[in-house]
């Protein structure tokens, strides 16, 4: 899979080339230092060691190989394929912007939900403790009269 994005800046087609390049050298260089010689034995001549490195079609640094690889691609190819991974990706964050909508819709009408329950706690407590002030003395009046007849000669 082709990395889009490095540090929020879209790679260039020479990026990707230019590292996969790298990779290929690097393979081959530890392929190099673990051959040093031919099949049949005998040491490898400074050409077979550029041909093994770096290919056939090696014309010298600087210079683009003297026949495209089976595996090449053109720039309008790798433009192609480019647009249509960015224009994947544009579609998924839409449907993500979508749905992180829809969450906050849902979200803001829990909000005045809760709000709304809140309020109607507060209410509730005001009455409760209203109630419980009436308990309170209920209870003082029937104290006060047990304590008269209990009392009373």
């Amino acid at each position: 899979m082709l990395v889009i994005a490095k540090n929020s800046s879209t790679i260039t087609e020479v990026d990707h080339c230019h590292f996969l390049a790298i990779v290929k050298k690097k393979e081959k260089m530890k392929e190099m230092e673990q051959e040093h010689i031919a099949e049949d034995g005998t040491p490898l001549s400074p050409k077979e060691i550029v041909e093994l490195v770096v290919g056939k079609n090696f014309r010298g640094f600087g210079f683009r190989p003297t026949q495209p690889t089976s595996g090449s691609r053109t720039s309008s190819q790798v433009e192609n394929e480019m647009r249509g991974i960015i224009d994947s990706q544009a579609k998924e964050l839409e449907s993500t912007r979508n749905e992180l909508e829809s969450t906050r819709t849902e979200l803001g009408k829990t909000c005045d939900e809760l709000k709304k329950c809140q309020t109607e706690l507060t209410d509730t407590r005001a009455i409760v403790d209203k109630q419980q002030e009436h308990v309170n003395k209920q209870q003082e009046r029937l104290d006060r009269i047990e304590k008269f007849l209990f009392t009373a000669p």
